[in-house]
């Protein structure tokens, strides 16, 4: 038992700092820059909450969209 626990820490351990070596690979070697700016969409009065993540080798880009800023309810 006292074995088997012994090989899962030095597992962890171990996939850890490689874990760790890969992160800081990554972020040696990925510096973004500005090529250029355009706009995208301007479909409705209001958009807000934007995200951008680059997936599979294209960027995506999302966002909400309103025809007003936000909603007041009453509790």
């Amino acid at each position: 038992m006292r074995r088997s626990i012994a090989r899962m820490k030095l597992l962890c351990l171990i996939t850890g700092l490689l874990s760790l070596c890969t992160t800081l690979l990554a972020q040696t070697n990925d510096v973004p820059q500005l090529v250029s700016v355009q706009k995208i969409w301007h479909g409705d009065t209001h958009n807000a909450f934007t995200d951008l993540i680059r997936f599979q080798g294209k960027w995506f880009c999302t966002f909400r969209e309103s025809a007003v800023i936000a909603v007041k309810r009453e509790w």
